[in-house]
């Protein structure tokens, strides 16, 4: 139920091959690029973007709107720089408040959908489990398995009490024995569909759960911040990032 000596990454995310073979020279390129005051820049013929053009089609867009130029261009395939930096001071000042966020360390993607299937993509092989307190989000069985085939394992906790090792080490065994070993632990905070509020105590039952099974800890917070403004937070990220780095 460990994983595997691969460390944190799935199998499949460990034969990624290196970036294309021309990749550095293009960005050598980028950083001198023809103009009529540099007649012997480059002009990369690489990747399908005319920065050529770039004046003439802002100049045109901003007839109907305020549109950034540099969104004519490729940016940072982790997000774009200026909304990962306005993101970790958002992070800063409200959930996470007493510790730095690098925006580097931040990946941004358009979706819940998206993140979970990606995540899992590199962090769990195809057959394992992952454990999610049930009753959960319905859409994370297709997130999980179309195309990662990585198998739902329902865990039905008892949400009175503050201490669920018992309950998972139950259904890790159990889906173990099945034939699926659990690479994970998957929830959201507050639950969907129930709007339950996980307490500090249940969380880090949880999060030392997965420390001592040596599994992934996956928390989905879409609403916490909202949660945050009429309700004491129940939060544990500085343990979280503190165990998890």
């Amino acid at each position: 139920m460990q994983m595997s000596d691969q460390g944190c990454l799935s199998s499949r995310a460990t034969i990624t091959q290196p970036t294309l073979p021309y990749f550095d020279a293009f960005l050598r390129a980028k950083e001198d690029l023809w103009s009529l005051s540099n007649p012997n820049g480059a002009i990369p013929l690489v990747v399908a973007e005319n920065r050529l053009a770039t004046d003439l089609v802002a100049t045109g867009l901003r007839q109907y709107s305020d549109f950034p130029v540099d969104m004519l261009h490729y940016q940072d395939m982790s997000g774009i720089p200026k909304f990962k930096q306005s993101l970790a001071r958002m992070m800063e000042a409200t959930f996470i408040k007493g510790l730095s966020v690098n925006p580097d360390n931040l990946t941004v993607l358009a979706g819940i959908g998206a993140v979970i299937e990606l995540l899992f993509h590199c962090i769990a092989d195809a057959g394992q489990g992952v454990l999610i307190p049930a009753p959960y989000y319905p859409a994370f069985d297709n997130d999980l398995l179309v195309r990662n085939q990585v198998m739902t394992v329902p865990v039905y906790l008892d949400y009175q009490q503050q201490e669920f090792t018992a309950g998972l080490d139950a259904a890790a065994t159990a889906a173990e024995a099945a034939g699926t070993p659990v690479s994970a632990l998957l929830f959201t905070n507050p639950t969907n569909p129930q709007g339950l509020l996980f307490s500090r105590e249940q969380l880090g039952s949880m999060m030392q759960w997965c420390l001592k099974k040596k599994v992934h800890f996956i928390r989905c917070d879409s609403a916490q911040h909202i949660l945050q403004r009429t309700m004491q937070t129940c939060c544990c990220q500085q343990h979280v990032l503190t165990h998890c780095t």
